[in-house]
């Protein structure tokens, strides 16, 4: 893990849409090789990461090595934010590729929270769009049959 100069910041920094961008200079930018693991489930955190070049894999694995991908995240989106509720963390991450990323903490946050109500919206709206997700995934699993589910998993159906 290492820091970036300020030229390469603002570059970063300028993709970012305006309301991600004012959370993201709250942080401290920090770049990650490639195969890194920046966040490990189970443990407790209170950084929030603002993806800022490369791409990460949220994931969780069983005792058995089994592994299950929630979702493959860009440059533009940030991730490991839901410490908010004081519980551990919920998944762990790894860098696909080289990555940078603005890293958030806890006082940072809770204060951005406090006086971007905008941003407050933002996050509220993104967390119901994967609470959304999660219910329509444990939806489509439940209510078909093996073979239905077996289908949509070889296939990588989205139906309903």
């Amino acid at each position: 893990m290492t820091t970036i100069d300020a030229a390469a910041q603002d570059r970063l920094f300028s993709s970012l849409s305006p309301i991600l961008r004012a959370f993201a200079c709250r942080g401290v930018v920090r770049s990650y090789r490639k195969n890194t693991v920046i966040v490990n489930e189970g443990e407790i955190g209170d950084t929030t990461f603002v993806l800022l070049e490369g791409r990460v894999k949220v994931y969780s694995t069983d005792v058995d090595g089994r592994e299950i991908t929630y979702d493959i995240l860009q440059a533009g989106d940030y991730f490991a934010d839901m410490w908010l509720d004081g519980g551990p963390r919920s998944a762990s991450v790894i860098t696909l590729e080289a990555c940078v990323c603005s890293v958030v903490g806890r006082a940072a946050m809770i204060e951005h929270l406090d006086r971007s109500p905008g941003f407050a919206r933002h996050l509220l709206a993104r967390m119901i769009r994967r609470v959304r997700a999660a219910t329509e995934t444990a939806r489509r699993l439940a209510l078909k049959n093996v073979y239905e589910r077996v289908v949509v998993v070889l296939e990588g159906a989205q139906g309903p």
